[in-house]
């Protein structure tokens, strides 16, 4: 068992389930409670969940997506654009390929990053960036694909 999955809520809405259930359940709700995490001033008590964190994000980004590249049309995406003027889309995502990567650059201005970033990037947007966000993230880590492969 991953040692993420050993977190388990003490309080709240998913008392008494653990890291991975949340996030088959709920990875909006993960998301949130990571950012308000990561801004608490007595972090300390939060130290267990952080960790919990850092081992599921570090699972995701070497997991295999449930989609597939849109550019290459072959390989898993694993990556997303954050265009530098434009608002987020949910189809400017690639995989690792550095044809690919080049190929989505071209055509928009902007950064690539990890889908696996969900949970930090989530809480600095707001309204249809962080509805396109989620469904990128959803996408790409389905439900049934993350319980297939985290188990």
């Amino acid at each position: 068992m991953k040692s993420y999955a050993n977190y388990v809520f003490t309080s709240g809405q998913y008392k008494s389930r653990n890291l991975r259930e949340v996030l088959l359940l709920d990875p909006v709700f993960l998301a949130r409670f990571y950012n308000r995490a990561l801004h608490d001033r007595n972090q300390h008590k939060n130290n267990g969940f952080m960790l919990a964190m850092e081992d599921l994000m570090d699972e995701l980004k070497d997991l295999e997506t449930a989609q597939i590249c849109p550019i290459c049309q072959k390989k898993n995406v694993h990556l997303f654009l954050v265009p530098d003027f434009n608002s987020l889309k949910k189809d400017l995502v690639c995989c690792l390929s550095e044809n690919c990567q080049t190929t989505l650059l071209e055509s928009n201005t902007g950064q690539l990053v990890g889908i696996y970033r969900f949970f930090m990037l989530l809480g600095c947007l707001r309204g249809r960036q962080r509805k396109v966000l989620t469904q990128i993230f959803q996408t790409a880590y389905p439900p049934s694909h993350l319980k297939e492969e985290l188990c």
